[in-house]
């Protein structure tokens, strides 16, 4: 008579901690989709992505389970042992490809508020120069000037 295996359950909170990365990612761009639009996340450009998914890590297939007797139950336990060891693999995977694409959306974002930043204080400054130009003209001789946001 065969003897029965054991399904190894190999730390499934383990598999659930690796897709909290996932999630989060997923949750930080669908965050406010029906909602509030926030600067350019509703454009065409970009809402096909509103739900992340892996596209560099292949997702194992379930096994095939046919238990007909103690063997096939074994290669069944067998099969399911290898199903989890590809998946962890999977997700840990997939956890890494999310943190670098949530990186990278960090450095975009970061880089687009440092462009509508600099681009609008320039438009301030000149503004101000323009008004300026004027002052020994019409104008009292100023007091003090308010700084310009960012100027402090």
């Amino acid at each position: 008579m065969l003897g029965l295996r054991s399904i190894v359950l190999m730390a499934p909170c383990a598999v659930i901690a690796s897709c909290a990365v996932i999630a989060l990612c997923a949750v930080m761009l669908t965050a406010g989709a029906d909602h509030a639009h926030a600067g350019a996340l509703d454009r065409p450009e970009v809402t096909d992505y509103r739900v992340w998914d892996s596209t560099r890590c292949y997702k194992p297939r379930a096994p095939n389970v046919q238990v007909t007797d103690a063997q096939t139950f074994n290669l069944a336990v067998e099969g399911f042992n290898q199903y989890l060891l590809h998946m962890r693999r999977y997700l840990e995977c997939a956890e890494q490809e999310a943190n670098e694409d949530y990186a990278s959306l960090k450095r975009a974002l970061e880089q687009g508020l440092a462009l509508v930043r600099n681009g609008s204080l320039q438009e301030l400054q000149a503004a101000r120069e323009t008004i300026e130009q004027y002052r020994p003209l019409y104008g009292p001789e100023p007091q003090t000037a308010e700084p310009l946001p960012g100027q402090r």
